[in-house]
């Protein structure tokens, strides 16, 4: 599996924007896709809650590990969303 990051010191940087962007890409290119969401906003879980059941399925990932180790092998990629302010 593939690992992007997104990744910026300053919030309201686009870094959720760009996440969620390139894991409904990639879910279009029929690649299994998970995205996990490292920020305790929460904003790309929100997206992707709201997002249509008709789209290409894009697998979640918070904190609380919705996807488990084993299932989270099985796909393509793993597009991480950051907080703002890591090191």
């Amino acid at each position: 599996m593939r690992t992007i990051l997104i990744a910026n010191p300053k919030g309201g940087s686009g870094k959720t924007t760009l996440a969620t962007n390139l894991a409904g890409y990639l879910a279009k290119q029929n690649q299994r896709v998970v995205l996990r969401d490292l920020d305790q906003q929460k904003s790309s879980l929100n997206w992707l809650a709201l997002r249509s059941s008709e789209l290409p399925s894009i697998y979640r990932s918070g904190l609380e590990r919705d996807v488990s180790k084993g299932d989270m092998e099985k796909n393509d990629w793993l597009v991480l969303d950051s907080p703002a302010g890591i090191q």
